[in-house]
């Protein structure tokens, strides 16, 4: 699975959208983030880890890294 899918199908699997994730993503970085935008970014692999890091935190989700 790509980043794009494993993020699209957490967004989807919380009962989210795009639209309500794009708008909390602005509310936090104080940003205007659209849907389109946040769209791109996932569809062209060009997401920010501190992006990545606020929308799993926006799902009740945590990114860590663990050694193999």
């Amino acid at each position: 699975m790509s980043t794009r899918d494993d993020i699209k199908s957490l967004i989807f699997k919380e009962g989210q959208t795009i639209n309500s994730v794009a708008k909390e993503l602005s509310r936090i970085s104080g940003k205007e983030i659209t849907p389109n935008n946040l769209s791109l970014k996932l569809a062209r692999d060009t997401l920010r880890y501190k992006e990545a890091k606020a929308i799993a935190e926006i799902l009740g989700y945590e990114l860590e890294f663990r050694k193999r």
